[in-house]
């Protein structure tokens, strides 16, 4: 467990003396009301005219690699970690446009 704490910085981070870095919860460990306001996020980017774009464009490069290389995305190879996780740092800073403490 982390014991560091949370700055008022407009990111959600995890600082430990000068370095900081993002702190996530697993799905079970979430309260209703930060599940209702990721689940509203969600909404908000997938639907909102504002966001629709960012949201699209990340969706396609999304499928654009998942489905013109497979073998790329295969997570037996060395490439799908780093490539996923640059994914998932990507949807969550579009969804922090929305609400920067989720």
């Amino acid at each position: 467990m982390w014991s560091g704490s949370i700055r008022d910085c407009s990111y959600l981070l995890v600082c430990w003396l000068e370095s900081c870095c993002r702190y996530r919860q697993d799905w079970s460990t979430l309260e209703n009301e930060e599940k209702s306001r990721y689940i509203n996020a969600v909404k908000m980017v997938s639907s909102d005219p504002s966001y629709l774009p960012l949201y699209n464009e990340l969706i396609s490069r999304y499928r654009q690699s998942f489905t013109t290389s497979i073998q790329f995305l295969n997570a037996s190879t060395s490439q799908f970690i780093p490539w996923h996780r640059y994914f998932l740092l990507e949807y969550e800073n579009l969804l922090r446009l929305v609400d920067n403490d989720i």
